[in-house]
């Protein structure tokens, strides 16, 4: 059996096949988890050009593999509240013949006696990188603590949260580079002693100036990121929505506990989606109480950080697409369901209430969220469009008689509909003015 899982820039592989030993000269961590190796030729780390230093580039040596992966664990232990009780060992491989500073290879492999994992790196890479695999492979390593054949999926969100707070959290660097070291006396050419240069700040404020100028993603997107999300031009918004995200859920009540126990339960699940509403069940159980929650996190951070409005033309677009739901729609019983966009009349007249409800909610939720960025012409387009959607599902919810309200006659569906359709046209209307 073999997994294989593509997260960003670091491939992650699971295989129950044993590895090819062969000739290494070694060094070991502190903790002796992490076993660094490499071949007798490859000794000297290479020379970084500017160019690269420009890119984010850094050259690591063995001795700074285990100081950095160290430094790392214990900031994601650090980070979930948790202390080091490491099962699975972690030996790291130098591949000196393929360059590749984008690279982070990782094989897991399971014996009788737990999860061993391979890493292969090229001694020059990307920083970010880095940092974003030594995150991923420690939480791997974290959930598979109870795991038996099946190697636990940790979501990207997670990933990428802990990674920004720890790079915008940490004393000292925690991917130090060989070219950047300060030669502390000693005769080890491979090792010197590194100089904490930052100084303690507030992790968020890089993140809340960045969400004061761009809306963040819905919840949606951080459970089912895109490629644009993970390595395209979405990557940073994405990474810094995921940070939000990662502290608001570790600030709950029992945050830390809760994330604890999702970690635990990821391998008793088929993926890690079903093991996050039972970990969070205190505070949402489901899709739609989370993507409230996110709404209401973010309408929170207005408060600390002042939100720079977009224009017109911009939240125009953006309410564009709020309000034009999508849905897989299949003609006829042979033919594959194709995508289409729906207007919310369209939605009102044409889908099953159970099926609209929870769509409608979900709209309000982005409406709201987008309120906070919109241009101020816009604002009160956008709570038109929330009052009008409020009283349709208010008033919808009613439809039919009641045998205990006498009297009364029977509120009518169609009639709600096209009341509902008559208040949305005046609103597009309104919209498609301030666009002229």
């Amino acid at each position: 059996m073999r997994l294989t899982i593509i997260i960003g820039s670091f491939l992650v592989c699971a295989s129950l096949q044993g590895a090819i030993s062969q000739t290494f000269k070694t060094v070991e961590s502190a903790s002796g988890q992490i076993l660094v190796r490499w071949l007798d030729q490859f000794r000297v780390p290479p020379y970084l050009r500017q160019d690269e230093v420009n890119a984010g580039i850094i050259v690591l040596s063995p001795e700074l593999v285990t100081v950095s992966a160290e430094r790392i664990k214990h900031g994601v232990l650090q980070q979930l509240g948790m202390t080091d009780r490491w099962r699975g060992k972690i030996r790291f491989n130098f591949d000196s013949g393929k360059s590749n500073p984008n690279q982070f290879y990782v094989d897991s492999r399971r014996f009788t006696n737990g999860w061993r994992y391979q890493v292969t790196i090229s001694p020059k890479i990307r920083r970010d990188v880095w940092i974003r695999g030594c995150v991923a492979l420690h939480l791997l390593e974290i959930a598979n603590r109870m795991a038996s054949d099946r190697s636990a999926e940790v979501p990207v969100w997670l990933i990428d949260g802990i990674a920004t707070e720890l790079i915008q959290s940490a004393l000292v660097d925690l991917s130090p580079s060989f070219t950047d070291q300060v030669q502390i006396g000693g005769t080890n050419p491979g090792l010197g002693q590194i100089i904490p240069t930052q100084q303690r700040q507030d992790p968020l404020i890089g993140t809340r100036t960045y969400l004061g100028r761009n809306v963040p993603v819905s919840v949606s997107e951080l459970f089912f990121p895109t490629h644009e999300h993970v390595n395209g031009a979405k990557k940073e918004i994405y990474r810094r929505s995921a940070h939000f995200f990662f502290r608001q859920l570790t600030n709950l009540r029992a945050g830390k506990a809760s994330m604890e126990q999702f970690l635990a339960s990821l391998t008793s699940h088929l993926n890690w989606q079903q093991a996050f509403f039972p970990s969070f069940q205190e505070h949402f159980s489901t899709m739609l109480e989370l993507e409230k929650w996110w709404s209401v996190a973010l309408t929170d951070l207005t408060q600390l950080t002042p939100i720079s409005s977009w224009t017109v033309a911009a939240s125009l677009s953006y309410m564009e697409r709020i309000l034009k739901p999508a849905a897989l729609v299949g003609q006829q019983r042979d033919q594959l369901a194709q995508r289409k966009n729906f207007t919310l009349q369209e939605l009102i007249a044409q889908w099953n209430y159970a099926d609209q409800k929870p769509t409608i909610e979900q709209i309000q939720n982005r409406l709201r969220v987008l309120n906070i960025y919109a241009a101020p012409s816009l604002r009160p387009v956008i709570q038109g469009y929330q009052d009008a959607l409020t009283s349709y599902l208010s008033k919808r919810s009613e439809v039919g008689f009641d045998p205990n309200r006498r009297g009364q006659g029977r509120l009518r569906a169609d009639r709600v509909i096209s009341d509902t359709q008559r208040k949305l046209n005046k609103l597009d209307s309104q919209r498609r003015a301030l666009n002229s």
